[in-house]
């Protein structure tokens, strides 16, 4: 007697990509001619931030930029600033081949030393680490029905979560204060970004946040020089 065997695709999550990685920048920051010469260093900070990560094919490719702020001190014991910025590439190969994909992505910095080489330029030696892990669907073929040939089978019933789709957006926010007082100069800002809800509706997903500025500046000419934030 023969036997019929009815195939049947399933979908099924795994990981197929869990990685750290440390990654070595290095900035060399000239003051320009503008910018008073350096006295004393306050404070070094540099921030690593995603932008881009892209899957083609069994290759997952990141690019990375990283802003490194330094605050010093000139000779008149005023505060300024000066920045500079990088750009970085990673790739990885996937372990399988995903239908869709979860990517989370986080990145910091590791350490940080920063040096005055002389009064007019200043050396910044970093290390970034990354970490990536990437949760995928994919389709595997099982068994589904077995008849004759003698074949007995025995099967069950069980409830599986299946990652449909993913999806992002930037979004682009622009605002205004108003000071009291002039400003001469920015000397660091920074943004944090929080949720507070999120709904799903019909075939789209809404999601609300605050976006937190912060900005530390120098008044102008003609007032105390302080250091004020908003």
């Amino acid at each position: 007697m023969e036997s019929v065997i009815n195939s049947l695709t399933v979908h099924s999550s795994k990981t197929a990509l869990d990685e750290f990685f440390e990654q070595k920048a290095d900035f060399d920051i000239t003051l320009p001619d503008y910018c008073p010469a350096s006295a004393r260093i306050l404070k070094c900070d540099v921030k690593p931030a995603i932008v881009s990560k892209t899957i083609d094919g069994d290759k997952f490719l990141i690019d990375m930029q990283c802003k490194a702020t330094v605050i010093y001190i000139d000779e008149d014991g005023c505060i300024h600033s000066v920045s500079k910025t990088d750009n970085f590439s990673k790739s990885f190969v996937l372990k399988l081949s995903l239908s869709v994909a979860r990517i989370r992505v986080a990145t910091r910095a590791v350490s940080v030393n920063c040096r005055m080489q002389n009064s007019r330029r200043i050396n910044i030696k970093a290390v970034l680490g990354t970490a990536v892990k990437i949760m995928g669907g994919s389709e595997r073929t099982i068994v589904g029905k077995a008849n004759g040939g003698g074949i007995e089978s025995v099967s069950d019933c069980v409830q599986a979560n299946i990652l449909c789709g993913t999806g992002e957006a930037v979004v682009h926010v622009n605002g205004q204060l108003s000071l009291d007082s002039p400003v001469t100069e920015i000397i660091k800002s920074d943004v944090t970004v929080t949720v507070t809800d999120k709904k799903v509706m019909s075939d789209k997903i809404l999601v609300k946040g605050e976006a937190t500025v912060s900005t530390v500046y120098m008044a102008g000419e003609g007032t105390d020089h302080f250091v004020s934030s908003l």
